[in-house]
């Protein structure tokens, strides 16, 4: 037999008594593979419960109406079931970026072996909430995994040399997750007005390894971390400085990452995950 359905074999063979010592064969359909676009996971978490390992998988979440998406998922940190949800750096369109549109973009972007290249990939805000919480308003309550981990990654191809930080987001003012205005704004003068709230903290190393630095935060669109507009800030905000790009930016005077000219407020590379 298959182990947890880990695998497909078909069918295989059982014998029943049927009375009168005789013996008749049936067979008995295996379970597909869980994770497959056949048989879609309904979580990371899911995943990981079965034992499988950090890689490639199809997800379509508990209530959701829309198509299984094939998805990075990540069972080794912070006790795994992380669906990779959005990933890139900085986007030159609001309508294809990270906060202009509740809409999907390039989702093939967010497996594994594209999960490092710059274009922006995200899911549907819809995905999202039933993928937290098997509803359409993922925030809704108070389950303790209902939370996001932005880790903003270090990596050849931005030439960060190896260093990077992470996030944690956990809204309370909206039930519902959301792109646009939650997690950043899209008018490109806007440095103020509606976002998200909640519980907003920054760590050193990714996925939290590094311990917590500064302040925790209420609010996500425009933080400081308990400093100034230094290399330890993160906005999502679309300032008119960086020209015609936004996406998840450092205060002054980081220099790592992509930067609009000489501005020295880098846009960096993000992954973000959400169980």
């Amino acid at each position: 037999m298959s182990p947890k359905g880990h695998s497909n074999f078909g069918k295989y063979l059982g014998f029943s008594n049927k009375g009168a010592g005789i013996l008749s064969m049936q067979t008995f359909p295996i379970v597909s593979a869980y994770g497959t676009l056949a048989n879609p996971a309904t979580s990371g978490a899911q995943l990981k419960s079965l034992g499988f390992p950090t890689g490639n998988y199809y997800i379509k979440p508990t209530g959701y109406t829309g198509a299984a998406e094939q998805l990075w998922v990540d069972n080794d940190n912070l006790d795994g079931g992380w669906v990779l949800i959005g990933k890139g750096r900085q986007s030159g369109d609001d309508s294809g970026g990270w906060f202009g549109t509740e809409n999907a973009i390039s989702t093939t972007g967010l497996v594994s072996s594209n999960a490092f290249s710059a274009g922006v990939s995200k899911v549907s805000s819809s995905f999202v909430n039933y993928l937290m919480n098997g509803t359409a308003n993922g925030w809704q309550n108070s389950n303790a995994n209902n939370y996001l981990v932005a880790n903003r990654i270090s990596n050849a191809t931005d030439g960060y040399a190896g260093l990077g930080d992470s996030l944690y987001f956990k809204v309370t003012n909206n039930t519902q997750f959301k792109w646009v205005n939650q997690f950043g704004r899209s008018t490109p003068t806007d440095n103020s007005g509606a976002e998200g709230t909640g519980t907003n903290k920054r760590y050193n190393g990714s996925w939290h390894s590094a311990g917590q630095y500064g302040n925790t935060e209420s609010t996500f669109a425009d933080n400081y971390y308990g400093g100034p507009n230094s290399t330890n800030r993160s906005f999502t905000w679309h300032w008119s400085g960086h020209g015609s790009y936004h996406g998840w930016s450092s205060g002054n005077g980081e220099t790592r990452g992509f930067q609009n000219g000489s501005e020295s407020h880098a846009i960096q590379f993000v992954q973000l995950w959400a169980r």
